[in-house]
C-alpha cells in the first residue's frame, strides 16, 4: 500500500510539475512576443528603423 501510494503521489507530482512547467513556458512565450510587438510599434510610432 505505502509503494503504491508513493507511486501515486509520485505520479501527481510529476503531472503538477508537467503542467506547471507547460505553463510557464506559455507565459513566458506570451510576454515576449508582447513584448518585442510593444517595442516594434513603439518604433514604428517614432519612425524608426525596425
Amino acid at each position: 500500500l505505502g509503494l503504491a501510494t508513493g507511486a501515486v503521489l509520485g505520479a501527481l507530482t510529476f503531472n503538477a510539475v508537467g503542467i506547471s512547467t507547460v505553463y510557464v513556458i506559455a507565459g513566458y512565450t506570451l510576454v515576449v512576443a508582447t513584448v518585442n510587438f510593444v517595442v516594434r510599434e513603439r518604433r514604428r510610432r517614432l519612425g524608426l528603423p525596425l
